[in-house]
């Protein structure tokens, strides 16, 4: 274990450009798709949120790859920030699965490829390639790719998973699989996606089985979707009773990710191997290896401190806030932490992120006068679904400071804004949440 956490304080990661070199549309989907349309291009569409770490990674990485420049001309490119009122139309038709989720889609709308969370930019390439094949020829299922090839089948997939036709997409990628060559670039994805559906339909005994079967083949390439493949093992593990048998898949994910750890030419950004470490250490937590999990823990403190020192501007350092402010309150570490997330409050007044992190840090660390300053902060920044998160900390941080009456009002806040939202735009069960949490208080103040 030691020699792992050494090697981990060795890794490189890819150089992190100063702006993409993409083309993008921001925040303005119909003058995209009218482009889209004027010049018989596919267009590409990435979801995105400013709280959001591994798009802030994707962007200064992947989507800043050298390589994408060959392609750059083929499609039209939109980002859409999903926070933003203004872009919830287009939601409606292309929803977030996670943050970040891209789409390739036609000029008449219809859907080529989807890609969620981080990927390589050999998978990214991929993606890209099947969405512009898909699209090129035509949007019928019969034109652009071949009936008879893995892409193909992966499209099916994903089009019947936007529509809830779980079932589908899983017999979908289960042929792409059965039919695709030994070495696929996106094998990995595939299985990736098809234990995600196991994941979300809750077949939790299904999803281990699978799992099991498919974990050495989800980590050939050591790429991004080997660590969420794991992320969703140990989700379904978490839903079955203790057992020699969970247990002995677990320490498979775990061996699995510790060759990952090891292997410092596989193709992964700081912040894609933060996130492999965080989910191994929730595996031993899982397991009730505390010990082994610190030692993760701490290997992880470490390369996000790398990841901070390698940032070239705050905006890039931003990407490793939240996964910085998690590992170092988890550590005990908090307090040592303050002074940068300070600075970077400092140095990116527009931003609602580094305050509101800084402010649960405080929190965390049960200095909540001191943090009313920053999540006022934040609270004056924030916006859409996430302001919400922002305004229940904001209560809980005026409930431990004595202010019950600013705490019942920003409860109040939370409900009406959730309220107010498109259904579509809430997450899950938070208005309820909202609700209990303001008639709980309001029981207490009484």
């Amino acid at each position: 274990m030691r020699l792992i956490a050494l090697l981990i304080l060795m890794f490189g990661s890819p150089a992190v450009a100063d702006d993409t070199l993409l083309p993008w549309y921001a925040d303005d989907y119909e003058a995209a798709i009218a482009d889209a349309r004027s010049a018989g291009k596919p267009m590409v569409i990435d979801l995105w949120a400013p709280w959001c770490h591994t798009c802030l990674s994707m962007k200064n990485t992947v989507l800043a790859d050298p390589s994408l420049a060959s392609v750059a001309e083929r499609f039209v490119w939109l980002a859409l920030d999903t926070d933003k009122e203004i872009n919830f139309a287009a939601l409606e038709k292309f929803p977030p699965k996670v943050w970040p989720t891209f789409y390739v889609i036609g000029p008449d709308e219809t859907v080529q490829a989807q890609l969620h969370g981080g990927a390589t930019a050999k998978v990214f390439r991929a993606f890209l390639d099947r969405g512009y094949a898909g699209a090129k020829e035509g949007t019928s299922e019969e034109e652009g790719l071949a009936a008879g090839s893995p892409e193909y089948q992966v499209r099916l997939a994903e089009r019947a998973s936007l529509e809830a036709r779980w079932a589908d997409a899983e017999a979908a990628y289960e042929r792409a699989l059965a039919m695709a060559p030994a070495q696929w670039d996106v094998q990995a994805r595939v299985r990736l996606e098809r234990l995600s559906l196991l994941y979300k339909r809750s077949e939790w005994k299904t999803c281990l089985d699978v799992g099991s079967r498919d974990l050495d083949r989800a980590f050939v390439g050591h790429t991004p979707a080997a660590a969420d493949f794991a992320y969703y093992l140990y989700a379904c593990a978490k839903h079955l009773e203790d057992g020699p048998r969970r247990r002995a898949v677990l320490r498979h994910a775990l061996r699995n990710l510790y060759r990952l750890f090891a292997d410092s030419r596989a193709p992964l950004t700081i912040d894609d191997r933060s996130e492999a470490l965080r989910i191994a250490r929730q595996i031993n937590l899982g397991l009730g290896q505390e010990p082994l999990a610190r030692a993760l823990g701490e290997s992880q403190r470490l390369l996000l401190e790398q990841g901070v020192s390698q940032a070239k501007s705050p905006k890039e350092a931003m990407i490793y806030s939240w996964p910085r402010a998690e590992v170092y309150v988890w550590l005990g570490r908090g307090d040592e932490l303050l002074d940068s997330l300070k600075l970077l409050v400092e140095a990116l007044p527009e931003e609602y992120d580094p305050s509101y992190r800084l402010a649960w840090v405080l929190h965390a660390l049960k200095r909540s006068r001191e943090a009313l300053g920053p999540i006022t902060l934040a609270e004056s920044l924030a916006y859409g679904p996430r302001r919400s998160r922002v305004l229940s900390l904001g209560a809980e941080i005026r409930q431990a400071a004595g202010d019950l009456t600013a705490a019942q009002k920003a409860r109040d806040e939370v409900v009406e804004l959730l309220t107010a939202l498109p259904e579509s735009r809430r997450p899950k069960g938070a208005l309820d949440a909202a609700k209990k949490a303001r008639a709980k208080h309001t029981k207490g103040a009484h």
